[in-house]
């Protein structure tokens, strides 16, 4: 709940309660241990990673973002996130893999053990997975193609053009 003030024809101010719902309401935590959402990313196109330390596909992946990523121009990329959600149930290894893969970017972890997690959120039955959600907060594409696909290029930059 948040509070908007508003000002009404008597000149004093009153509280009126407006609930805030996320659209993608699942558990997301950053590096900082913050809880955070989908929507705060809210204006920007996603290309979110489902991965996790463990997964050896997922790992191969990663040089492909990193290229992907190069092919953008600065202006472009100030329309696109690249979100990496790691579905580890533990902390120390997640953030371990962060740093020996260097995966840079928005790094979260929606731990596979809990009830509303990201797997659950969009039904994820094996990893890696690709989803693009645009920039007004609609899941594009739930199976998005991997980094390594060339012509993910294209779909990104239609979608932040």
């Amino acid at each position: 709940i948040k509070n908007q003030y508003r000002r009404n024809n008597n000149n004093i101010n009153e509280i009126k309660n407006i609930v805030i719902v996320n659209n993608h309401d699942f558990y997301l935590e950053n590096e900082s241990g913050q809880r955070v959402s989908l929507d705060d990313y809210s204006g920007k196109v996603l290309y979110i990673d489902i991965w996790a330390s463990w997964c050896g596909p997922c790992r191969k992946q990663f040089p492909f973002s990193e290229e992907l990523k190069k092919k953008f121009k600065k202006r472009e990329l100030k329309k696109i996130v690249f979100l990496y959600i790691s579905i580890d149930n533990d902390y120390d290894k997640w953030q371990k893999a962060i740093k020996q893969l260097e995966i840079k970017g928005e790094n979260l972890i929606s731990p596979a053990d809990r009830n509303n997690g990201v797997g659950q959120y969009f039904q994820i039955t094996s990893i890696p997975r690709y989803i693009i959600i645009d920039n007004a907060g609609n899941i594009v594409q739930k199976n998005a193609k991997r980094p390594s696909d060339e012509t993910i290029l294209d779909d990104l930059l239609e979608l932040i053009n």
